[in-house]
């Protein structure tokens, strides 16, 4: 409710006398701080959670992948989402791909957004021969 609002310090208040979040409390903090402009902060929060030693699912990579368009840093983003399989053994969904297409569009990068488009694995169905 709080992030919902914009009111992240409350948000941090009540995630912060949590004794253990679970990773939808994790995941919530981290898309939430995206979707309210706080990027950097989203992005820490998701190193703190990797520090801790968690494993991140799919789902907190699209609030990462968000987190790097508010942030304007394709770069970082493109790692994440090399990392997803590579580290964690997570195979992109189309969720992931889209979001990865949103933040290459939303930052101008449209011919990097078109050529990710063109390399997608769900793409070669759609190729001739």
């Amino acid at each position: 409710m709080y992030s919902k609002c914009g009111s992240m310090d409350n948000t941090f208040m009540v995630f912060n006398k949590k004794p253990n979040p679970n990773l939808t409390s994790w995941n919530i903090m981290i898309t939430w701080l995206a979707k309210n402009g706080l990027g950097e902060d989203a992005i820490d929060l998701f190193n703190e959670f990797k520090k801790a030693g968690l494993k991140p699912d799919g789902q907190m990579f699209i609030g990462v992948f968000h987190a790097c368009s508010v942030l304007e840093d394709t770069t970082e983003g493109l790692l994440h989402f090399e990392s997803m399989s590579k580290d964690y053994g997570i195979v992109p969904t189309i969720d992931h791909y889209v979001s990865v297409v949103d933040m290459l569009g939303s930052t101008g990068y449209l011919e990097e957004a078109l050529e990710f488009i063109e390399k997608m694995p769900l793409m070669s169905i759609f190729r001739k021969p």
